[in-house]
């Protein structure tokens, strides 16, 4: 009998990036959660659009209280979530283009990217989720991501199937489809997050010193005022929550990657881990 995938898909993902082209951190995020989930949170999330009269969130428009009220909002909804029921969760996979992997000559990032992403998706799906889970994952469709250089790589290392191919294999992704962040609303909460991951990355040691009252915010400008008021929000969600999120010179960081919101900092893996060239 020919089901189509359509039918089978019983989890959904969403990932979008922060600086793909330019800067020194790099992020991406997956946002993943059960079809029921899926179904429960966009309602809610459209509510919350409705009430800001807004058609997305965009991390880079963070820079008036009004934003920075939405901002809380999206995260409230996110714990909201997390705490009636173990069905979704968040990955971030930043990383430092200045590190011994990627301070190379003639340095290809969208190859990196495509990369970047396998590593990301691999460790979701396989890692993270039960078993025998068959997905459908929705990517910002402004990406810097070659697709259908990503369908290839993603195919080629086993881990998109047109059809489930082994019963032993102990998920099934069959594409990855582009699309409107502004269609697909639940598309605009990785970008919150892998927003989030970079901007802490490149202010970690400002914004100690603005929490500890060093620096006055008549210095500051709007942007910088209200992402450091949401920064010290989240954090402080995090840590009312248990998410365990350690702060490091680099960022944020996840000790343990099994919590529903979790941070990873990628670090070259040996003196040959290189990022590609052109």
């Amino acid at each position: 009998m020919n089901i189509s995938s359509e039918v089978l898909i019983d989890h959904i993902g969403y990932s979008d990036e922060s600086h793909h082209s330019a800067g020194k951190y790099r992020a991406i995020s997956l946002f993943s959660l059960t079809k029921k989930a899926d179904k429960e949170v966009k309602g809610r999330y459209k509510q919350i659009l409705d009430q800001y009269g807004k058609q997305e969130f965009k991390w880079k428009k963070l820079r008036s209280y009004d934003y920075e009220c939405f901002s809380k909002d999206i995260l409230d909804l996110v714990f909201d979530a997390l705490e009636e029921a173990n069905d979704l969760r968040i990955d971030t996979l930043y990383w430092d283009t200045e590190d011994s992997r990627h301070n190379v000559s003639s340095r290809d990032d969208v190859e990196n990217f495509v990369l970047m992403y396998y590593k990301l998706i691999k460790n979701v799906l396989t890692e993270r989720w039960p078993s025998r889970s068959v997905w459908k994952i929705n990517s910002h469709q402004y990406s810097a991501i070659d697709f259908n250089e990503l369908e290839i790589e993603l195919k080629k290392k086993q881990i998109i199937y047109p059809k489930p191919k082994d019963p032993r294999l102990n998920y099934w992704l069959n594409k990855i489809e582009e699309i409107d962040s502004e269609k697909k609303i639940l598309s605009q909460i990785p970008d919150l997050f892998a927003g989030v991951s970079v901007f802490f990355a490149k202010n970690m040691f400002r914004y100690e010193k603005w929490k500890e009252e060093e620096i006055e915010e008549k210095s500051m400008s709007n942007s910088e005022i209200h992402r450091f008021r949401f920064l010290k929000y989240f954090l402080e969600k995090l840590r009312n929550n248990s998410m365990h999120i350690k702060l490091r010179n680099d960022g944020l960081y996840t000790p343990h990657p099994g919590k529903p919101i979790n941070f990873w900092f990628y670090r070259p893996q040996s003196p040959k881990d290189k990022a590609p060239t052109k």
